[in-house]
């Protein structure tokens, strides 16, 4: 019994101290405990950047090599989207192209320069993008490269006609509402349709130089051919409205008033549909699920 009692108040010695303030065993071991988390969280953290360095280092390699997408051939690469094939990364410009490549990888093989670089049978010169028709058939001279650079403003020149029209149709609903007549948003509406219409026959042009550079997988087909004509039929209604609206500001009709707004409505339902798909052929078939 005295062996136990000296035990426990060695035990208790220990775990106090001799003054009874915090228990030094409780202090070491809290001191341990916050070292080895510090260390797990040190480890854990070098660790991370490792594989981050090493990934990033393995995706700028390759990235290096291949700079389109195998599927929409001309379409850049988007870095974040990529999958591994045969032991090589594989980028792609949208998720849409990545599913295509996966379902039928074999398809695209001949389109990416990891996968022909040292194949047998392949010019080493020709596969590393030295071959001496790389300006005809990859690089276009002339006025085929005139026609694919002007081609690659159509993405930021087609985004003011269609914020101008969505203005213009805006100011006639609160003209038509509020009462104002010509003095304040009918003449708003006037000018916006006015450069709109500008904007939309340039947009319109630069589509078509976007378009025929442009290669698309067949699923996607559809899509190109619907977006381009409905584009250029937006173009040819915003035209229409503006010189309903001039004539009917001129003449003061209202038969033609009605008839520009008839067809301003047309042309933000069409300039809609338009949008949409080229949403779809930017970012695949399904860009809007939830």
């Amino acid at each position: 019994m005295r062996t136990m009692l000296a035990g426990r108040g060695l035990t208790a010695y220990w775990l106090r101290g001799p003054e009874g303030h915090v228990p030094a065993l409780q202090r070491l071991v809290r001191a341990i405990s916050a070292g080895v988390l510090v260390m797990g969280i040190v480890a854990t953290v070098c660790h991370a950047d490792d594989q981050h360095a090493s990934s990033d280092t393995q995706r700028s390699s390759e990235a290096s090599v291949q700079t389109e997408c195998p599927v929409m051939v001309g379409n850049k690469i988007d870095r974040d989207i990529y999958t591994d094939y045969k032991g090589k990364r594989v980028f792609f410009c949208c998720n849409s192209c990545r599913q295509a490549f996966i379902k039928d990888p074999e398809t695209y093989l001949d389109k990416l320069p990891q996968f022909s670089i040292g194949n047998s049978g392949v010019d080493d010169d020709a596969a590393a993008g030295h071959h001496e028709h790389d300006g005809v058939d990859g690089d276009p001279h002339g006025l085929a490269r005139v026609i694919r650079f002007a081609g690659q403003f159509h993405p930021i020149a087609v985004h003011f006609p269609i914020a101008l029209i969505m203005a213009a149709a805006v100011a006639e609903l609160l003209g038509v509402f509020t009462g104002t007549g010509k003095s304040l948003f009918l003449n708003a509406s006037r000018f916006a349709i006015f450069v709109g219409a500008l904007g939309a026959i340039a947009a319109m042009l630069l589509g078509w130089a976007t378009g025929a550079s442009a290669h698309y997988p067949p699923e996607f087909s559809l899509t190109f051919h619907l977006h381009r004509w409905m584009g250029t039929s937006s173009s040819v209604a915003i035209v229409v409205c503006a010189v309903l609206c001039e004539l009917s500001y001129r003449r003061d009709n209202a038969a033609l008033r009605s008839g520009y707004r008839v067809a301003l409505g047309l042309s933000v339902v069409l300039i809609s549909l338009t949008g949409y798909l080229g949403g779809t052929l930017v970012y695949g078939l399904n860009h809007y699920t939830w």
